[in-house]
């Protein structure tokens, strides 16, 4: 019967520590939420194929399994895993992980700057109150009818 773990890297580690089996381990990929599993099946040489979402939800689609349930998503990946039988993922360098995962950061700080740049860059408006406030100051007679509306 399956059992649930929790998505914390101990106890991925201990489960996959428990496998003694030469079997393809495979999964949705799901980004940096998949990194302990994937770490844990590296350390204990269990090869394991990372699957697009996309396409394993169109194989249960095809398969006419349409409920989203964690059983019902265990069963499609073992018929998708039979049917489709997916290439196991090369043995990573941890040097070449460290270093995509660095890039990616970097991508994110240079988008926050390229940010932060373009909204200094922006003029600066007064708000409503201010402006009226402003103009009623700089001119002494200016009728009811000359102030600014609103273009509400």
């Amino acid at each position: 019967m399956p059992r649930r773990i929790a998505n914390a890297t101990q106890a991925i580690t201990q489960q996959v520590a428990r496998w003694q089996c030469d079997a393809l381990v495979v999964f949705e990929a799901t980004g940096i939420y998949d990194l302990a599993l994937r770490e844990a099946l590296r350390q204990a040489g269990i090869q394991f194929a990372r699957i697009n979402p996309a396409r394993a939800r169109d194989f249960a689609r095809a398969s006419g399994l349409l409920a989203k349930t964690d059983p019902i998503d265990a069963r499609m990946l073992a018929a998708f895993a039979r049917a489709m039988q997916p290439a196991p993922e090369q043995v990573a360098d941890p040097a070449r992980g460290a270093l995509a995962r660095l890039a990616k950061r970097r991508d994110q700080l240079v988008l926050m700057r390229a940010r932060r740049r373009t909204g200094a860059a922006r003029p600066t408006i007064a708000p409503w109150p201010n402006a009226l406030a402003a103009s009623s100051r700089s001119s002494t007679a200016r009728s009811p009818r000359s102030r600014p509306t609103s273009a509400h």
